[in-house]
């Protein structure tokens, strides 16, 4: 059974509030982050579902914090789909948080929604106030409040690991048709 949980509700974001941080469980080195981030900027354009051969010149949120991350720690991230990417990094033994802005560490990983999805947006904190992200107008470094302007942060942990990206839900749907009967068995086995 897949379970759909859905944002739909349209909200500000007050600078008191706690948001859900997904930090790795190893140690990272915050210049490196910084400076990969850094180096992304002018540099890469947006591209939606970007592969990651394409980065570092085409990215998407994603695509680039894998980047990122391979490039400055040596970190593999398994890329998923943008929603499913909370329960795969928890599975991955990567550590929830639920903190306020204040206590934000360089490599921190900021999921955010927008319309109506409770996931759609990745950034990476570089300080108390600065984030590392990539939308459509290509990388960029920007306040963490002008962010927060645009989308929503999460909140509720239990509910990002509930989460099912649509777009998976409706490759799973495909290919049940495509092949039958037996589908479970082919994807399971």
């Amino acid at each position: 059974m897949v379970t759909f949980l859905v944002f739909c509700e349209e909200k500000t974001f007050a600078a008191a509030s706690k948001i859900i941080v997904f930090r790795f469980p190893g140690s990272i080195q915050p210049e490196l982050i910084q400076k990969e981030c850094q180096a992304l900027v002018g540099v890469t354009r947006y591209k939606k579902e970007a592969k990651r051969e394409e980065a570092p010149y085409l990215t998407d949120c994603l695509t680039s914090v894998s980047h990122v991350f391979k490039k400055a720690a040596l970190v593999d991230l398994q890329l998923d789909w943008i929603g499913n990417m909370p329960r795969t990094l928890y599975k991955k033994g990567w550590q929830i948080q639920k903190i306020s802005l204040n206590e934000l560490k360089t490599g921190d990983l900021i999921f955010l929604g927008k319309k109506g999805k409770l996931v759609s947006h990745l950034a990476v904190a570089l300080s108390e106030q600065e984030v590392f992200h990539v939308a459509q107008k290509g990388a960029g470094i920007e306040k963490i409040e002008d962010v927060f302007a645009k989308y929503i942060p999460l909140q509720d942990a239990q509910n990002a690991l509930s989460y099912v990206d649509s777009r998976s839900a409706r490759r799973t749907l495909e290919y049940k048709n495509q092949v039958g009967a037996n589908w479970k068995s082919l994807i399971c086995s």
